[in-house]
C-alpha cells in the first residue's frame, strides 16, 4: 500500500469518525491512561476501524485505536516521547508510560488531560515521493524525520501526524511545531506503539 496524505478538517464535535483530539470511546472499558507519575495521558487522536481495514484487515472491524501521549504547556518533555532509534528512548517510554495505544471496543465518551479542538482525519491523495518528508500521512511505509530503518516485527506501521498540522495553541503537542508521531499497531491488535521524531 502507497502511503495515503492526510489532512485534518473540520471540527468534527466528537464524531465516531477517525478525528484528533476530542474525548475518548474508553468510557466503562478501561481507565484514563496515566504516566508512571500519575500524570493524565492527552488523547492526540481516536481511529475507527474501519480506516484501519485496508492496513490491518477485517480484524480492525468495529475497533477502535486510541491514542494518547504525555503533553505540558508549560515544561520541556520532547524527551518524554521521542524515539530515534535507540532502545533506551524506547525503554523510557514504556517504563514512564508517556506514550499509550489501546484497541477497544466503543465505550462511554469522556474527557481527561488537555482537550484538543476534535478535527477529522481525511485521506487525500497519495504521497508520491517518499524521500521528502510528506507530512501527515496513512499507511505504507513511515517517513521518519531520523533513523528511516525502524522497524517492529509485531507492528504494523498505521499512521503518522505532523505536530504543525494541530490546531493552535497545540501545534507543539509532541514537543516542538515541527515534530512527527508514529503509530504502530500489534499484528495481535491488543495495543500498539506511539512516538515522535524530530529533525
Amino acid at each position: 500500500m502507497t502511503m495515503k496524505k492526510v489532512r485534518l478538517t473540520t471540527e468534527c464535535d466528537n464524531s465516531c469518525e477517525s478525528r484528533i483530539g476530542g474525548g475518548a470511546f474508553i468510557g466503562g472499558i478501561v481507565d484514563w491512561p496515566k504516566t508512571a507519575n500519575g500524570e493524565d495521558l492527552t488523547l492526540i487522536a481516536s481511529i475507527c476501524g474501519e480506516m484501519l481495514i485496508p492496513v490491518l484487515g477485517h480484524i480492525a472491524k468495529g475497533k477502535y485505536v486510541s491514542v494518547f501521549s504525555y503533553y505540558s504547556a508549560k515544561d520541556y518533555f520532547l524527551d518524554e516521547i521521542t524515539y530515534h532509534g535507540d532502545q533506551d528512548e524506547l525503554d523510557y517510554i514504556y517504563k514512564n508510560h508517556t506514550t499509550k495505544v489501546l484497541v477497544h471496543e466503543k465505550g462511554d465518551l469522556i474527557q481527561k488531560g488537555c482537550l484538543i479542538k476534535p478535527m477529522l482525519i481525511k485521506q487525500n491523495g497519495e504521497v508520491t515521493d517518499t524521500k521528502f518528508f510528506c507530512g501527515s500521512g496513512f499507511g505504507g511505509a513511515p517517513n521518519f524525520l531520523q533513523i528511516r530503518d525502524i522497524s517492529f516485527e509485531d507492528k504494523t506501521f498505521v499512521l503518522q501526524l505532523y505536530s504543525g498540522d494541530y490546531p493552535e495553541p497545540y501545534r507543539d503537542i509532541f514537543g516542538l511545531s515541527d515534530a512527527v508521531g508514529y503509530l504502530h499497531i500489534n499484528k495481535d491488535f491488543n495495543g500498539g506503539l506511539f512516538f515522535t521524531q524530530t529533525t
